[in-house]
């Protein structure tokens, strides 16, 4: 299961550190999209503000999207044409991720598709897949998450036909054998077994726990201990066979191909894939009726805390708003905790990006009641004053400038293609990502706020006995009227 705090601590944008950061992102990122993405060279100055022609410009740059879609007995293909490029990216998609698991199966799914990657298939032995991969730079990959799960594929041109082959029949005729089941059972049940020994790790999971009981995001896709050690090779298989539902598939493609040829491709390799009914993963938000916290007892140096709470999903209202406001939230806890109070060792705030979203504060300090109290009481300072235009373009602008950068791969085109039908359930949605943002008014910033900070869930590790009327949060008041 993704780890949702790791990733998003590891982001370099506006959602963790102060505002030398964020100007030091917003600098880097302005000279390599004039580099790589076609945008009007800034003038004189690159420092936000300063060149007010250069930003904009900058800002309103949007990348083209040659997209062709079309259905292979219910198999859904999304194909962006990207001439000239000798890399194609090709990601088969298997959607539900921990909807495809219960409390008896959580593990299968990870170890499944960790022993296609190995393993091989019918035409493609093991042996000779390492060597087919390894002689013409060709990447396979596996992972399983919490929304759908993924066989990757990265190939140049050159190679693809090679490539394709491979892919294709390691998704359709896996060998799944009983070597590459032993490797890959010790190697799971090693990440299991160590999962808890980090604090991160272990106040992620537990967070996930709290803030969705009964729900399939309390599964982790490693499983458990128990889970993984009985798992036989016809465990694989039969999950396997639940994958392979057309109508739960999703393939996309990014490269420079050929339509007729690829969709050729595609029905020879999937078009006797015979399809079944699919009940649709219905993604509302997941909230609760008041704020908590739970305490979890670790003799550490330290505390650490993380509170979950509901935002909007990606291509839902607000989406884009949360995440400025996150970011802006990060800056103010990071300057005010963390610098001028010493309250915390650590401190950020972000907006996942999943079916049922969430948007989390995670800080570290020996003090948890004082730190959140302040974290409190900054929530409202910033809903108060709001944000300054020029600041607001300035974050608008590293969000949209760290998203074309991210594009400048054929892989990264093809996550967020598939991001877009399968978790905002729009495939516009790749397109129109950086206009929503774009679109974030500084009355945006204030009202969501006051609107989704509320029902927080927390959990605190740590040697700290929390005061429980302290995690309560104050109601977010907006000035002048403002609607809450």
């Amino acid at each position: 299961m993704k780890n949702v705090l790791r990733s998003n601590k590891n982001r370099v944008t506006a959602e963790s550190g102060g505002r030398f950061l964020v100007r030091s992102v917003f600098a880097f990122c302005v000279l390599f999209v004039t580099v790589y993405a076609g945008c009007p060279k800034p003038g004189k100055s690159d420092r936000p503000g300063e060149n007010k022609e250069g930003d904009r410009a900058k800002a309103d740059f949007q990348p083209t999207w040659d997209l062709h879609e079309f259905d292979v007995n219910g198999l859904k293909v999304i194909y962006k044409h990207t001439p000239k490029n000798p890399v194609v990216a090709v990601r088969m998609y298997f959607d539900g991720g921990c909807s495809n698991l219960t409390p008896e199966t959580a593990g299968v799914e990870e170890l499944l598709l960790s022993t296609m990657e190995m393993g091989g298939s019918k035409k493609f032995p093991m042996d000779d897949l390492s060597d087919a991969l390894e002689q013409r730079g060709i990447q396979l990959h596996a992972a399983a998450g919490q929304d759908y799960s993924v066989l990757a594929l990265k190939s140049t041109k050159e190679h693809f036909e090679t490539g394709w082959n491979i892919f294709s029949d390691l998704t359709v005729n896996p060998s799944l054998g009983e070597l590459p089941l032993k490797v890959q059972r010790g190697r799971q049940l090693r990440v299991i077994r160590t999962k808890m020994d980090s604090p991160d790790s272990q106040i992620s999971i537990s967070a996930e726990r709290f803030f969705f009981p009964r729900h399939p995001y309390s599964l982790m896709q490693m499983g458990t201990e128990a889970n993984v050690e009985k798992l036989t090779v016809e465990d694989l298989r039969a999950h396997h066979s639940k994958l392979l539902n057309p109508n739960r598939m999703l393939l996309v493609v990014v490269g420079d191909l050929g339509r007729k040829e690829l969709e050729k491709k595609v029905r020879k390799a999937f078009g006797s894939l015979e399809p079944a009914p699919a009940k649709p993963i219905e993604a509302e938000v997941f909230s609760h009726e008041t704020n908590r916290v739970k305490y979890v007892p670790r003799d550490l140096p330290t505390n650490y805390v993380l509170g979950y709470f509901s935002v909007p999903r990606p291509g839902q209202k607000d989406f884009s708003a949360a995440r400025v406001a996150a970011a802006f939230l990060s800056e103010r806890l990071f300057e005010e905790l963390r610098t001028k109070q010493r309250l915390v060792y650590a401190v950020t705030a972000g907006t996942a990006v999943r079916r049922f979203n969430i948007r989390y504060i995670y800080f570290a300090t020996k003090k948890p009641n004082e730190a959140v109290a302040s974290i409190f009481k900054q929530i409202n300072r910033l809903a108060e004053e709001g944000v300054s235009e020029e600041d607001l373009d300035e974050m608008r602008s590293v969000f949209i400038t760290k998203r074309l950068l991210d594009l400048q791969t054929q892989s990264a085109q093809a996550k967020l293609l598939a991001r877009a039908h399968l978790v905002a359930g729009d495939g516009s949605w790749a397109e129109k990502s950086l206009a929503d943002m774009r679109a974030v008014t500084g009355e945006d910033v204030r009202r969501v706020l006051a609107e989704y900070i509320k029902n927080i869930q927390f959990v605190l590790l740590g040697p700290a006995k929390v005061d429980p009327q302290q995690f309560r949060a104050p109601k977010v008041h907006l000035p002048d009227g403002g609607k809450e």
